[in-house]
């Protein structure tokens, strides 16, 4: 990829329930020099759709940083969400 591609966010994270409140410190954090996105916060864009296509075109394409807030048991409460990062580009 070229350096000049452009991404509609900076940095999307993802996250269990129990870090949303965390995840949405540390992207409010962030707004004032990042576009970023947090689920939560964007969910409407989302209703409707195939979520886990959504969320694989989000982290793979949309997005120039995919940030994982890590606990054990992420990745196994929604299903495909490991697959997404699977296959999600390593380097833009």
């Amino acid at each position: 990829m070229t350096a000049d591609v452009q991404y509609e966010y900076d940095a999307a994270f993802s996250f269990l329930a129990e870090d949303e409140e965390l995840a949405v410190r540390i992207s409010d954090a962030l707004l004032d020099r990042m576009k970023v996105f947090v689920y939560s916060d964007r969910q409407k864009e989302l209703v409707g759709k195939d979520g886990v296509e959504q969320f694989a075109t989000l982290f793979r394409e949309r997005a120039r940083v995919c940030v994982v807030l890590y606990r054990k048991g992420w990745g196994q409460t929604r299903k495909g969400v490991k697959s997404l990062f699977d296959s999600c580009k390593k380097y833009h």
